[in-house]
């Protein structure tokens, strides 16, 4: 067997996994790691930040309000 198509024997990894795809790149085994926005690239994200938690309290305020209505009718 080709040294390159032979499987990496590492801690926590089988050795049954074929590594190598048959055009010769390697295949990763496990997804990348998700990525992040960075929020405190943005100016004003504090601002915003305040604004949605504003708009998310009216919001649950205005459905509370109407599971109450519906409930006394």
């Amino acid at each position: 067997m080709d040294e390159r198509h032979a499987p990496r024997e590492e801690p926590g990894h089988p050795a049954s996994v074929a590594e190598i795809a048959p055009d010769g790149h390697e295949c990763p085994c496990s997804p990348p790691p998700p990525r992040r926005p960075d929020f405190g690239a943005v100016g004003g994200s504090a601002d915003l930040r305040q604004i949605v938690g504003a708009l998310l309290t009216y919001g649950l305020v205005i459905a509370v309000l109407m599971v109450v209505t519906c409930g006394a009718t």
